[in-house]
């Protein structure tokens, strides 16, 4: 009518289809009635956006652990000898958050230790490929 506004959202393709599903008994809702229906559609949409929010924070840590552990290879790669300690003070993070780093990038095959904890060095394995 003439008291409309639309608004364009995208939205996953399961809404919509709920949306549809559900248009017939937008129909039979007056302007007005709060019915269940219109708050269930809304506890839909925000049980929706919620996730679709943990979604991308989960995105957003795991492009920040990318990031700090390719700091780490490139500081790597230059100065080999540095320690955790060390890579710490350089990247802003705890000597804990080192160690998982280089946990995680030796078990991904990145960087080996060579030789002793006190006397060694790291290599950085170059199969950069992903």
């Amino acid at each position: 009518g003439p008291h409309e506004i639309w608004i364009k959202f995208r939205f996953a393709d399961e809404y919509l289809d709920n949306l549809v599903a559900r248009s017939e008994l937008k129909k039979t809702i007056k302007p007005g009635d709060t019915s269940t229906k219109t708050r269930e559609n809304q506890a839909d949409t925000t049980q929706k956006t919620t996730q679709e929010t943990q979604d991308t924070t989960q995105e957003t840590q795991n492009t920040t652990q990318k990031t700090t552990q390719e700091k780490i290879v490139a500081l790597l790669r230059e100065r080999p000898e540095l320690t955790r300690n060390a890579l710490a003070a350089q990247l802003g993070i705890t000597s804990n958050g080192v160690k998982y780093h280089l946990d995680n990038l030796k078990k991904s095959g990145r960087i080996q230790r060579i030789g002793s904890d006190r006397k060694g060095y790291w290599k950085v394995t170059e199969n950069d490929s992903d």
